[in-house]
């Protein structure tokens, strides 16, 4: 490969964390960038057998993020459903979708087709910030219409991003969980990419107090004329 071909995926400090070993010269990260651009060397598109089976991959992943000290997270992908769709069928736009989705992420990063069109993505060295910041670079790369044949058409894909491992059962029950809960809370006509801590966090409360609130309440305890 030479210098001037463009690589699919860079590292940088928006969705890689401090502490990734990716950290290093311009040179060294360069040449990693192009291994990295490798088809052959990237983790295959897998199948979740069951939901049961993607929480044992994420409690695996988890264990050996915590024993190599860097963070993960969750992605979940799909398509808005009131896009335009058109032959051929959704299933085939999706596959098509997690190729592109599977070419722009780091060969270590795990995408796994879930249910009904649904795609997961277990991003290494990214926590939430890094997740969604991965997640706008993938929609940038969708962001183009799709051949099928003589067929083209435009996608909109939303993601939902959580690193939270606690709360749901063990830390891969609560990455998945969390997310679909993201996922269906957000709904698909509002967001893009939507992550964990601001739509399940719970609404701010007001707990301002005017002056005058506090007079009048002064006053109140002090009224004789009733």
């Amino acid at each position: 490969m030479s210098d001037s071909t463009e690589t699919s995926f860079l590292p940088g400090k928006n969705d890689r964390r401090s502490g990734s070993n990716i950290r290093k010269s311009f040179a060294d990260v360069h040449a990693l960038a192009q291994v990295f651009d490798e088809p052959r060397s990237r983790a295959p598109i897998a199948q979740a057998q069951s939901r049961q089976y993607l929480v044992n991959v994420l409690d695996r992943q988890y264990e050996l993020s915590l024993k190599n000290g860097y963070p993960l997270c969750l992605a979940l992908a799909t398509l808005d459903p009131s896009a335009e769709v058109a032959a051929p069928s959704p299933t085939a736009i999706l596959n098509t979708v997690a190729k592109i989705c599977r070419s722009n992420l780091r060969p270590t990063d795990l995408v796994f087709h879930y249910c009904d069109g649904l795609l997961a993505m277990v991003l290494l060295e990214s926590d939430e910030d890094g997740g969604a910041s991965v997640a706008a670079r993938l929609k940038r790369s969708l962001d183009r219409r799709l051949h099928f044949g003589k067929t083209a058409l435009s996608v909109r894909p939303v993601f939902a991003i959580s690193d939270v491992t606690m709360g749901f059962g063990s830390a891969g029950k609560s990455l998945l969980t969390s997310a679909e809960m993201v996922l269906n809370r957000a709904g698909y006509k509002d967001f893009d990419v939507a992550v964990a801590s601001k739509t399940l966090a719970p609404p701010a409360v007001d707990i301002t107090v005017r002056a005058q609130d506090i007079a009048n309440a002064i006053t109140g305890m002090f009224d004789t004329s009733v």
